[in-house]
């Protein structure tokens, strides 16, 4: 079975017109997404040790995902991120302030053994793990980072640091084809030689030297809150399960497959509320 691990952050998505939260994070929804795809999966983050940070692991071991190697953090609070649903597209709005936000894992040697035994890590730009990346080189073990959709992030000068150590790079782009186009050659021409772009409605683009295309699926969404998780968790399943290892060129039948797949999952997943449901109400 294909072993995958989720690493960085775990939040709670605050739906405050509906007094609903549900858990996310785009570790822990990579996580989430690839234990539904049928992978082992786990995940490694610091969890607070508060109320939010217990249902986050009643939600995985509910799941089966191996949080054994999480550290769970006295007197700190689990990070909330407002949302405003306008129609089904999720706004993102000022995160709720707590006190003494849960910080950012930090990688330990000791962590060596049991991350380089996956056959990938997955990790975002909110997990604040870049300086980390370069000791992320295990043998066998694929990396994967999403940029997301952050202006600054997007900067060669962010990223010619990050992509030398990546076998997967992905973002949203809300640039034209153009602009989209040339950030993935030049993250490629830094070192990263896979590279995702998904673009909302007008679909994706994959480059790893030759450029491929994917489609969106139309459906009636409920939420569009994780479609860029789900998708790329898919993208990445289809991927493994096609017999990808380190080193290899991916071929034009692998990506292909993996950007319907992708698309289909993604598409079944805004069908429900927030990034993978587990929805908890408040007063």
């Amino acid at each position: 079975m294909i072993k995958v691990l989720g690493y960085g952050d775990n939040v709670f998505d605050d739906y405050f017109q509906q007094k609903v939260m549900y858990p996310g994070g785009n570790a822990l929804n990579f996580s989430v997404y690839t234990h539904e795809l049928g992978a082992n999966s786990a995940y490694l983050g610091n969890i607070a040790y508060d109320e939010l940070g217990a249902y986050i692991i009643s939600v995985c071991k509910q799941m089966n995902i191996d949080i054994s190697k999480c550290n769970l953090v006295s007197n700190h609070s689990t990070q909330i991120c407002r949302i405003l649903l306008n129609g089904n597209d999720r706004i993102f709005c000022e995160d709720k302030k707590v006190n003494n936000q849960v910080p950012f894992i930090q990688y330990e040697i000791s962590l060596k053994e049991y991350m380089s035994s996956f056959d990938l890590i997955h990790m975002g730009c909110y997990c604040k793990v870049e300086k980390d990346i370069p000791m992320f080189q295990f043998k066998d073990t694929l990396i994967s980072y999403d940029f997301s959709n952050e202006t600054e992030n997007l900067e060669k000068t962010f990223y010619e640091n990050i992509c030398p150590y990546l076998d997967f790079a992905s973002f949203s782009s809300d640039y034209d084809e153009e602009t989209t186009k040339r950030i993935m050659e030049s993250m490629f021409q830094c070192g990263c030689k896979n590279v995702l772009a998904t673009r909302s409605t007008k679909g994706q683009i994959f480059y790893n030297g030759s450029y491929y295309y994917g489609s969106c699926k139309k459906v009636n969404a409920i939420d569009t809150c994780g479609a860029g998780d789900s998708f790329i968790s898919a993208f990445l399943i289809s991927i493994l399960e096609s017999g990808f290892k380190k080193g290899d060129i991916l071929k034009e039948a692998q990506i292909v497959q993996a950007l319907e797949k992708a698309r289909d999952f993604s598409a079944e997943n805004c069908m429900r509320s927030g990034s993978f449901g587990m929805g908890k109400k408040y007063d």
